[in-house]
This record gives structure tokens, sequence and C-alpha cells, in this order.
């Protein structure tokens, strides 16, 4: 049960991360499409490189997991949404960069193999994950709505 919360909570950080860049402001269609698009390259990089199922393989795969969910969020900084979404999609971002440093206190304890610390954490983790994944929805992005449930 623990190994799954884990590696459903890595999953939804690297989804959550995929939102891509530009330079105008996007119309609430272009937005949401752009999202998703990213959103479904991240999921594919998170498949590429494989959901941890222990602290072992959280320790391995996990660095590489926080990199592409950091790639995501730079390129989220960069999306400039509509007026109206703009609020939504600052915490989206707000969120990710949390689960990103998350990520990396989840890392870090199981390198040291403390899995007494390793719970609490991918549970405050996977709740963030599913209330970013809450805005990703009202975004109108599906795809960046992964949490599990």
């Amino acid at each position: 049960m623990r190994r799954v919360a884990i590696g459903a909570v890595l999953v939804v950080a690297l989804a959550l991360a995929g939102c891509g860049g530009g330079s105008k402001t996007l119309s609430k269609q272009e937005f949401a499409s752009r999202l998703n698009q990213i959103c479904r390259q991240a999921a594919a990089e998170e498949k590429q490189i494989g959901t941890p199922t222990s602290p072992g393989e959280i320790a391995s795969k996990g660095p590489k997991l926080r990199a592409a969910l950091d790639q995501g969020i730079a390129k989220a900084e960069k999306l400039k949404p509509p007026s109206e979404l703009k609020s939504a999609a600052d915490k989206f971002v707000a969120e990710t960069k949390q689960l990103s440093s998350l990520l990396g206190q989840i890392i870090d304890v199981a390198k040291k193999n403390e899995l007494a610390k390793l719970v609490p954490l991918g549970a405050q983790a996977q709740a963030l994950g599913k209330d970013a994944a809450a805005v990703g929805r009202s975004l109108g992005a599906p795809a960046c709505a992964l949490a599990p449930s």
C-alpha cells in the first residue's frame, strides 16, 4: 500500500509539471490545450523513467523524476494564462513547486532508508497532489489532474 501511494504521488508530481511556455497571453482554450499536451508528454516521460515502488527505486529514479518536474515548473512559469485563469494557474505552479520540494525530501529520506519519515512525507505529497489536480481540472486541463484517488 505504501509503495503504491508513494509511486502514485511521484506520477502526479511529474504530470503536474506539464505546463508549456510561451510569450503571449493565451486564450482559455489555448492555455488548456497546451497544458494538456505538456502534461501528456510529462506522463510519457514518467512512464519511460518508471514509477518507483520501493525506497531504493525512489532513491535511484526520484532524482530523474524531480528533474523532469522542475523542467515542467520552468515551462509553467513562462506560460501566460488569460486573466480569468491567472490566479488558478499561479496556484497550480506554487503547488507544483511544493511537490518538487516534498519530492526532494522524499528522495533524501529514501536514500537514508528512513521508512518512518517516508510515509508521512508521501501522505503530505499525496494530499498536495490531490489539491493541485483539482486546480488542474479547474484550468480545463484534465491531463494534469492525475491525482491518486
